[in-house]
């Protein structure tokens, strides 16, 4: 069992650690801090209705249907044209 697993468990006990398994966890905590940043750092890229439906492999009036009862709706308007987020779209497919 190694230190996640033990962390994982809630058990309360009571354990001797190598100097490898401790840079071992500490690593694998690095790994899981820069994956958490990388996400943040990356702005949504911005799609517009004819992308988003093309991704999702629906036509625009799906996407219109769509959005009358709330399944998916635009994220926000530039002008009068909605636009999508890459988020939303990922969520969903």
């Amino acid at each position: 069992m190694n230190i996640q697993e033990l962390i994982a468990s809630g058990q309360n006990v009571t354990i001797s650690v190598t100097p490898a398994d401790l840079k071992e966890f500490a690593l694998t905590v690095a790994e899981e801090v820069k994956a958490l940043l990388a996400k943040e750092d990356k702005p949504d890229k911005r799609l517009t209705a004819k992308d988003a439906a093309q991704q999702l492999g629906v036509t625009l009036s799906t996407l219109w249907r769509w959005n009358k009862v709330s399944y998916l709706s635009p994220a926000g308007r530039i002008g009068k044209k909605p636009y999508y987020l890459q988020s939303q779209i990922d969520a969903i497919k």
